[in-house]
């Protein structure tokens, strides 16, 4: 999207795709990891798919932002920044075999997302709204 070209109802819809896919990717790691016999370079790829994904979804809300009078923009980067290095390292770790992926770990990937959406994206979403 470019910031020439803002559309809320666009902004709107590109967010919702984003945090339906990043879930589904995170349901997906959780179900390799619970399958028998699972190769770990299959949970490595899903994992490596977040990130990207997830990187993407920042981008694409930075460039909103980029278009909006919003005084919490620098925060919500920063939480982008924690957010992406974290899930990063943790996807390294699994690659290194040094990270282990339980369901206390599917219960953070859901409940740092949920959060994020929560209290970050609904503000996105409101002041985009504003704009029109």
């Amino acid at each position: 999207m470019s910031t020439r070209e803002y559309d809320s109802s666009a902004a709107r819809i590109f967010i919702a795709i984003d945090h339906t896919g990043m879930m589904e990717l995170i349901d997906q790691i959780m179900t390799l990891r619970k399958a028998p016999g699972t190769d770990p370079a299959k949970i490595s790829a899903a994992l490596d798919e977040l990130v990207e994904t997830t990187r993407d979804h920042f981008d694409r809300e930075s460039d909103i932002m980029s278009c909006l009078s919003n005084d919490d923009a620098e925060a919500h980067r920063a939480h982008h920044r924690y957010l992406l290095t974290a899930l990063t390292d943790f996807a390294d770790a699994t690659r290194s075999g040094q990270g282990a992926l339980s369901t206390d770990t599917a219960f953070d990937l859901d409940t740092w997302l949920m959060f994020h959406v929560q209290h970050f994206d609904a503000k996105l979403v409101a002041i985009s709204d504003l704009k029109g």
